[in-house]
C-alpha cells in the first residue's frame, strides 16, 4: 500500500490520505506512517472514523502510552490513556471563562511542546476531533518548524548555542503564568518541579539541528535570570515567525492530527482561540 501525502507547508507538515481505519492496519502501513512522521513531523488524517478504543489501539503502535494524572475531577474520556482537550465539562456544559480550568488552558495558546516540563517527555501526540467548532469559531492548531528556525538563525547565534550547550529549565506553571499573569499572580514557578532539556538539539532522522524553546522554558541554567529570559524570548519569537508556522483547521468529526514531541524532533504547537 502506498499512502498519498499532500504537503501543507514548504518545510514540514502533510495531510495523509489512503489509510482505511475501518480495517486493521498492516505493518507496511505503519512503516509508511512512521517514515512520514519522521520527515514531516505533523500528519493530518481526515475523517478517520476512529472512536476511543480504536484511537488508543492506533496509538499503541507508536510506543508506550502515557495515562492521565488523577486530579480528582470527572473526565468525559472513557479510557485512562485519553485526555480531554475540549472546553466542555463532564456534565456537557461549556466551561466558563473564569473557571480555573479555562485559565489553565490559556497556556495552550502559547507555542509549546507537550510534556516538555517532564523529565520523560512524550514522543508523539495524537489528537482526535469529537466535536468541531462552528465556522470562524477558532480552534485551529498551529505548528512551528524549529528545524527551519535553526537554519535561519544568524551564524553568531548558532555558534553560541553550540559552544555554550545551554540547558533550559521547563515548567508547566511558568507557561500558565505567562499566558494568564493576573490569575496566577501569586504563583511562583520556582517552587514547583522543573525538567531540564538542551536548547540546541539534533534531529537524528535528518541529521539537522533544531531549537527546543517552547513556552515552558523558564530559565537557562548558569545564566543570570534577566539574561536568560532575554535569550529565550528572542529564540521563541524567532522560531514562531509566520514563515515557520502552519495552521491546521479541524473540519469534521474524526479528523486526527499526529505530531512528534521528542527531543530529537522539532515541532511546537499552539491552539487558536475563537471569538
Amino acid at each position: 500500500m502506498s499512502l498519498t501525502i499532500l504537503p501543507l507547508h514548504p518545510t514540514f507538515a502533510a495531510q495523509i490520505r489512503g489509510v482505511d481505519f475501518s480495517k486493521p492496519l498492516t505493518d507496511e502501513v505503519f512503516d509508511e506512517i512512521r517514515a512520514a512522521i519522521s520527515k514531516y513531523g505533523v500528519l493530518v488524517f481526515p475523517a478517520t472514523g476512529l472512536n476511543d478504543d480504536s484511537h488508543v489501539a492506533f496509538a499503541r503502535h507508536f510506543g508506550e502510552l502515557e495515562t492521565r494524572k488523577d486530579t480528582g475531577a470527572t473526565s468525559r474520556m472513557s479510557l485512562p490513556e485519553l485526555t480531554d482537550q475540549g472546553n466542555i465539562d463532564a456534565n456537557g456544559n461549556i466551561i466558563g471563562s473564569n473557571d480555573p480550568r479555562a485559565q489553565i488552558s490559556k497556556g495552550n495558546t502559547l507555542f509549546h511542546v507537550d510534556s516538555s516540563f517532564n523529565s520523560r517527555r512524550a514522543s508523539y501526540s495524537i489528537l482526535l476531533a469529537h466535536e468541531i467548532p462552528p465556522p470562524n469559531g477558532g480552534g485551529n492548531t498551529d505548528f512551528a518548524d524549529t528545524r527551519a528556525a535553526w537554519d535561519n538563525l544568524p551564524e553568531s547565534w548558532k555558534q553560541e548555542l553550540l559552544q555554550k550547550n545551554y540547558v533550559a529549565g521547563h515548567s508547566f506553571w511558568h507557561s500558565r503564568k505567562k499566558a494568564c499573569p493576573e490569575f496566577f499572580a501569586k504563583l511562583e514557578p520556582e517552587n514547583h518541579p522543573m525538567s531540564k532539556h538542551k536548547i540546541a538539539q539534533l534531529h537524528e532522522a535528518s541529521g539537522r539541528m533544531n531549537l527546543f524553546v517552547p513556552s515552558h522554558c523558564h530559565h537557562i541554567e548558569g545564566l543570570e535570570a534577566g539574561e536568560g529570559r532575554e535569550k529565550l524570548e528572542f529564540l521563541y519569537r524567532h522560531s514562531t515567525q509566520d514563515k515557520f508556522v502552519v495552521s491546521v483547521p479541524w473540519k469534521e468529526v474524526g479528523d486526527l492530527v499526529m505530531w512528534d514531541n521528542t527531543w530529537r524532533r522539532c515541532w511546537m504547537a499552539v491552539t487558536r482561540l475563537g471569538e
